[in-house]
């Protein structure tokens, strides 16, 4: 059983670090570990370390990391997530799903079918799913949660731009389109080629051979950021994007795909848009063997 996981600030060898008054509660009150127990510590940003804990109060932990630091190897597609979110319970399943593909940055989109309204409390549920979803699944990264914009300020480049890692650790800017290219999920349209139609022949983004990809005779271009490839997908609501938006967003550069003849929840488009995106472009991610700070 792997140990236990804990947000820290920072890592650095040999470093002796309290933890926050959360995790510190978490760890002495409900996990109930004590002086000696052996943990894991990550800082969010891709680096990760074994740590022990050294001393231990009801309401403050110290730990000492006693191992090498590790800094995961992001994926070579950098992924994210235009959503209009669902509700209730359902928002953290989605973000569980972006946080365990791997998904860089997830962007809440206010759509003419929302049926969630954005709000500083739900903003901060998000930033807290995301970093439950990472201790759970291994992640020493955090998925991105971007301040809500409504869908047509979006296509036009409103708003700041999300950041993701780059391949060396610092942080470069995702641009929101039309600066990067993507593609938008819409049922119901007979004349959109499915994901699943990319040629399996085709390079995958950021390697030398292609940065540009091709969907059933329409062209999905790619800027790459030194090895790596961005990949935005759009996935409206449960009655989909109205014909508007939709056109608006080609009108913008984005492509069209087709996820298959049923009608999704936004949740399951997420899972299948983003693990076909995966599967073709970028195959060697699933033969990546599990990474664990304890196995260094």
């Amino acid at each position: 059983m792997s140990p236990p996981r804990f947000l820290v600030d920072s890592l650095a060898t040999d470093a002796l670090i309290e933890l926050g008054a959360e995790e510190s509660v978490h760890a002495a009150r409900v996990l109930r570990l004590g002086v000696g127990s052996r943990v894991e510590l990550f800082d969010g940003r891709g680096n990760g370390a074994a740590a022990e804990i050294v001393s231990q109060a009801r309401r403050q932990v110290s730990v000492r990391v006693c191992g090498p630091l590790r800094s995961d190897q992001p994926p070579d597609i950098a992924v994210g997530l235009c959503v209009s979110l669902p509700r209730g319970e359902r928002q953290q399943q989605l973000v569980e799903i972006a946080s365990q593909l791997s998904v860089h940055a997830l962007l809440p989109v206010v759509t003419e079918r929302s049926v969630h309204q954005p709000s500083d409390k739900g903003q901060s549920r998000l930033h807290r799913w995301a970093i439950e979803s990472a201790k759970q699944c291994g992640r020493n990264d955090l998925l991105t949660i971007g301040e809500p914009i409504e869908w047509s300020r979006m296509l036009t480049g409103g708003g700041s731009q999300v950041e993701l890692p780059s391949a060396g650790g610092d942080r470069l800017p995702f641009a929101l389109p039309p600066h990067v290219r993507g593609w938008i999920a819409h049922p119901g349209r007979v004349d959109t080629p499915a994901l699943l139609s990319i040629p399996a022949d085709t390079a995958p983004l950021g390697t030398a051979r292609s940065h540009r990809q091709a969907v059933d005779g329409v062209r999905l271009e790619s800027p790459l950021s030194g090895p790596r490839g961005a990949v935005w997908l759009a996935i409206g609501p449960e009655g989909g994007f109205s014909e508007s938006e939709f056109d608006q967003a080609l009108q913008a550069g984005w492509q069209p795909l087709s996820l298959g003849p049923q009608i999704l929840r936004v949740e399951t488009a997420v899972a299948v848009a983003v693990t076909v995106v995966r599967q073709q472009l970028e195959p060697a991610y699933f033969v990546r063997p599990p990474q664990s700070v304890c196995d260094v």
